[in-house]
């Protein structure tokens, strides 16, 4: 079962105008998986929060980011974003996020598709496609041109009086 984000909550994080105005956001897409919001430390990269996205308008997403995070543009927020990131903590984030996201993904979709093998699913839709396509022309065939076989077959099952067959006494 696929979870689509509600309206608002798509448009925000895929539209521009949205998550992409504020600073320290960044947007890792599972596919099936819930909007979820996860905070990190930006030392430490633990795990400090994790909001639900799915309940928030669109309005209601932006005054929430803005609160936490700050806007791109303003100067306070940026200064302090600057004086409490480091790039060395920030390339150790950014390779345990990638890290965390791989194993949400793998946890909550199974085997990728690139690893199903559809093959044996094409073959045995064609041999259904086979089966259906062969009934049908026997069908024909006894309606068209042996139409006993469908009378004996109305005998057998009760069914004379769909063939205008004669009354018995």
């Amino acid at each position: 079962m696929k979870i689509e984000p509600p309206p608002e909550v798509r448009k925000f994080l895929k539209e521009s105008g949205g998550y992409e105005l504020y600073n320290d956001v960044q947007i890792e897409w599972i596919r099936g998986h819930n909007p979820d919001l996860f905070i990190l430390d930006k030392t430490t990269n633990e795990q400090i929060e994790v909001v639900d996205l799915g309940n928030y308008k669109y309005d209601e997403l932006h005054e929430y980011f803005a609160n936490k995070f700050g806007k791109t543009g303003d100067e306070s927020s940026a200064a302090m974003n600057e004086a409490n990131s480091d790039d060395a903590s920030s390339a150790r984030t950014d390779s345990k996020m990638n890290d965390r996201i791989q194993m949400n993904a793998e946890i909550f979709e199974g085997i990728s598709d690139a690893q199903i093998n559809t093959s044996s699913m094409n073959a045995s839709r064609a041999v259904q496609l086979v089966v259906f396509i062969l009934v049908i022309l026997f069908a024909i065939y006894v309606t068209a041109f042996n139409p006993s076989l469908l009378k004996r077959a109305a005998q057998i099952c009760g069914c004379n009086a769909l063939f205008g067959s004669k009354a018995t006494v």
